[in-house]
């Protein structure tokens, strides 16, 4: 040991001959080095020393690859979209509660973190528990098996061959983690997972929406019938409206549970009133629409059962972000779960607004007052107008990665290149709120919103965005 430290000195001075292959005498050397070895080396032993004054070097979330995040909500968008009944708004449901797992699964391991427990509408400290003090933990394996049981228990209506994508995923991750720790680490690490995941949960299933993908259009609901009452839309006529309860589930944020929206204007039919003027604005849009505009609508227009809906397409975009900035696993969890609860709480307050006004679509206006053959580029979805949910779904999205990432952050979003039932392009955006603005506007090309729905709903996102950043991640 005395060898080492005399070699180092060596190392640490620059100097060009090590004294111990020289013909030089030692004690020359000696006389100099001595003192700053004797000091070296009681400060190795002393940190060596087994007397629990020091502390071993753990692994950090923030030292894990996030891929084993990423490539379970790859997987999670795959059985939103193949798994019947899950919508927009239950899919955001899915999302959110995977995403809070993730988190607590992984936030052991991020110091000036803290769990969420608390802080979240009925999410009671205790759910999680902590890991133990002093006791090491694989933060991955910890991830992976508190998704793999949030995926287990939110699709358990998933396909067969869709449940073994769960498990085998599962198990390839367990297997690439096993082969850098001991068992006991790997033991208390998944079990660690499985709490957090197992308490999640849990209170995913206290907001009494575990089985909301069988609700989507309830038999109780009645359709009202004021002037300018929401009214099924051509060409399917659906008699009841989308998950019509919705503003009613709980929210995550308590910020998000009563946002304020100012009122559309007043439902008229006289040809100088502001409402019938909107109407004509989306009549002339229709009637003068552009194979650019189509593309745009195509692009932002997420069909339950052939994409992974709106909240999917936010969150996918997300994760190529996360992917090309290289992101840890530690800032892949803080992420993920701002952008799932939030977009989550924001189709609660979008359906909340909507049932509040229950507004009737464009096309029933148009059709009564302007022209009776009016027709959408796409069919018109099946609940109320105002305010619209693409507009408040990616202002959301927008304002979380924009706070993240910065206000100037070009990007390409890829999330369609697979798509086969329209042009499978990528589309570039200079910022996160130039996307959002034309994921927006693609509902006034449509045809399915009127402008003011589009404005209101891009207030309502960004104070839904802004709200995520008021939870209190850090200590």
């Amino acid at each position: 040991m005395y060898m080492f430290f005399y070699r180092l000195n060596f190392t640490i001075f620059g100097l060009k001959k090590d004294p111990l292959n020289s013909s030089q005498p030692h004690h020359l050397m000696n006389r100099f080095l001595s003192p700053f070895l004797l000091i070296l080396g009681l400060l190795f032993f002393h940190a060596c020393k087994p007397d629990g004054a020091s502390h071993p070097v753990f692994l950090k979330t923030a030292d894990v690859n996030a891929k084993v995040a990423h490539d379970w909500f790859d997987l999670e968008f795959k059985l939103i979209q193949e798994t019947p009944g899950f919508t927009g708004p239950v899919a955001a449901r899915a999302l959110a509660y995977t995403s809070l797992a993730l988190y607590e699964s992984v936030v052991g391991g991020m110091e000036e973190y803290k769990t969420l427990q608390g802080e979240l509408t009925n999410f009671l400290p205790g759910s999680v528990p902590e890991p133990a003090l002093g006791l090491e933990y694989h933060w991955g394996v910890c991830a992976n098996r508190a998704m793999a049981l949030m995926l287990t228990n939110l699709f358990k209506t998933a396909s067969e061959q869709n449940k073994k994508l769960i498990s085998d995923l599962e198990d390839n991750y367990e297997a690439t983690f096993k082969k850098s720790i001991s068992d006991d680490v790997f033991n208390r690490s998944k079990e660690l997972g499985d709490h957090a995941g197992s308490g999640v949960y849990k209170y995913a299933k206290s907001d009494n929406q575990d089985e909301a993908y069988s609700k989507n259009y309830p038999a109780t609901f009645n359709v009202q019938n004021f002037n300018g009452a929401w009214k099924p839309t051509p060409p399917n006529y659906q008699s009841i409206p989308l998950q019509p309860y919705w503003g009613g589930v709980r929210a995550f944020n308590s910020a998000n549970s009563n946002l304020l929206v100012d009122p559309h204007p007043t439902y008229s039919v006289s040809p100088i009133s502001v409402f019938y003027a909107q109407a004509l604005d989306v009549y002339t849009l229709k009637t003068s629409i552009t194979q650019e505009q189509k593309n745009i609508i195509d692009f932002w227009f997420d069909e339950p059962g052939i994409t992974a809906t709106s909240a999917g397409h936010a969150m996918n975009i997300l994760k190529q972000v996360l992917k090309e900035t290289d992101a840890t696993l530690a800032l892949s969890a803080e992420a993920y779960s701002k952008m799932g609860l939030s977009l989550h709480d924001a189709y609660v307050s979008c359906w909340k607004t909507k049932f509040q006004y229950d507004l009737m679509r464009p096309i029933t206006f148009i059709r009564a007052q302007i022209d009776p053959s009016f027709s959408t580029y796409l069919s018109t979805p099946a609940f109320p107008e105002y305010t619209s949910s693409n507009a408040v779904l990616y202002f959301t999205m927008a304002q979380i990665l924009t706070d993240l990432f910065g206000a100037n952050y070009p990007f390409t979003d890829k999330t369609n290149l697979n798509r086969i039932d329209m042009y499978g392009a990528e589309r570039s955006y200079s910022t996160f709120m130039d996307a959002a603005n034309e994921a927006a506007n693609s509902s006034l090309y449509a045809g399915h919103q009127f402008r003011t729905s589009v404005e209101s709903g891009k207030k309502q996102g960004l104070l839904i965005g802004k709200n995520a950043s008021s939870l209190p991640y850090r200590k």
